[in-house]
Order: structure tokens, then sequence, then C-alpha cells
């Protein structure tokens, strides 16, 4: 009761939004609950556990040496800084 409750609460303030209201397709459904605060509040917690397995990182072309010589050859200045003797 007091979960769906504080998803009305979020839902009035903007925070959550339906995703047919927003013109999108929800593709993945992650459970949310609420886990007690020492304050004796609560705090809305989603396990995005699932979401994990479908989330892939992009492939992306790493630049071989040749190319990065190119770029940098382009450029009009570079500047060096040796922080060797610096304080962290």
């Amino acid at each position: 009761m007091e979960l769906q409750q504080t998803c009305y609460d979020l839902e009035d303030i903007g925070v959550l939004r339906k995703p047919e209201d927003i013109d999108n397709v929800a593709e993945y459904r992650n459970p949310s609950f609420l886990v007690n605060k020492s304050s004796r509040n609560f705090r809305l917690v989603t396990a995005f556990a699932e979401f994990g397995r479908y989330s892939k990182p992009q492939p992306a072309l790493m630049p071989d040496i040749d190319s990065t010589l190119r770029l940098i050859a382009q450029w009009r200045y570079i500047v060096i800084s040796y922080l060797t003797s610096a304080f962290y």
C-alpha cells in the first residue's frame, strides 16, 4: 500500500511517468520496492539487475597509430606539461 502511494506521489510531482503518456514503449520492466531508512522513512529502490543482461557496450573502432599521428599533425599548438614535481 505504501509503495503504491509513493508511486502516486512521485507521479503527481512529475518524477515518474507512464510510458504511454510520453509516447514510449516499455521494453524492460524492473521491480521497485521500499527499503526502510534509519529515520523511519522509506527509500524507493529499483532493481536493475535484469537490465544488465540486455545492455551491451556498443562496438567502436579504435584509432590506429597512423590516423592518430595524422590528427596530431593538423594541430597548430601542442601543450606539454610535466607534473612529476607537482604535489598531487
